[in-house]
This record gives structure tokens, sequence and C-alpha cells, in this order.
């Protein structure tokens, strides 16, 4: 358990750390997944807390892939419900992991992380919401993700 926390916690730094420093994260929370494997229908949800002012806010989503993924690509749904006033956002990510070779694109050694962004738009003060993730591949037990992560920045 100590090892497990202990990689989960260097992912969340690396996960920031990749992310850039051009503006401070609004938001920025992980999710460990199972190690058995992620179900098609677990979703992970990540909560929002008010935004402090109006803007442009750009959003990552952050991933930490171990040997055992067996595709080079990961589709997921992410859907985001605002709050105050109301919007609501789906879309689909798709997620290349490994070079048609095989070639692993991610950094690491045992655990591979990627950040990969899923665009902008204008968000209010006061603001608040749920971010959703689930994975759409068809295999309903899904090997090799140790964890998801978001990172809210406000882009302008």
């Amino acid at each position: 358990m100590r090892r497990f926390l202990g990689t989960w916690v260097a992912g969340c730094i690396a996960l920031c750390a990749c992310t850039g420093c051009d503006h401070e994260a609004t938001s920025y929370q992980c999710r460990p997944v199972d190690v058995d494997g992620w179900e098609q229908f677990d979703t992970l949800m990540f909560v929002v807390d008010s935004l402090p002012n109006n803007g442009i806010y750009a959003l990552n989503v952050g991933l930490r892939t171990t040997n055992a993924f067996p595709y080079q690509t990961l589709f997921l749904e992410v859907k985001q419900k605002w709050e105050q006033p109301s919007a609501y956002r789906c879309d689909t990510l798709k997620c290349t992991l490994a070079a048609p070779n095989g070639d692993i694109k991610g950094s690491g050694i045992s655990h591979f992380q990627y950040v990969f962004p899923l665009g902008s738009h204008s968000l209010s003060a006061g603001q608040h919401g749920d971010i959703i993730i689930r994975h759409l591949m068809r295999r309903e037990l899904l090997p090799g993700v140790a964890s998801v992560g978001i990172e809210l920045t406000r882009a302008d």
C-alpha cells in the first residue's frame, strides 16, 4: 500500500509539472483506478469548487498507465456539468498512448504519464461543477490504467 501511495503521489506531481507553469491551476485532482482493471461503466468524478474569476479555462486530462495496457489508444468520455449558470458539455477524448510500431509516447519507466488537452471554454466566477470521466473501450474490464486526473487552469 505504501508503494502504491508513493507512486500515486509521484504521478500527481508529474502531471502538474507536465502541464506547465504559465498559470496557476484552479483545480487539480487525481483519482486512482482499480488495479484489477477499470470497469466499463465505472465513472471517475471530480468536483470543482466555486471558480474565483470569470475567464477562459483550459481543461487537461492526465493519465498514468502500466505495461498491462493492451492498446495504442484509449478513448474517454468527459462530461462537464456546471451550475450557476448551468452549462453542460460532453466530449470524446482520443488519447494516443503508443506509436503504430508500439513505442510508448508517455514518460516514465514502469508507469507512463500523459497529459491531453481537452480544450477551453468561458466560465463565470462562482460557477461550480462536476467533471465525470469513463472509458469508452469495448472491453468490460480494462487493465493497465493506474490513475486519471484533471487540471483546470485559467487560460486568459
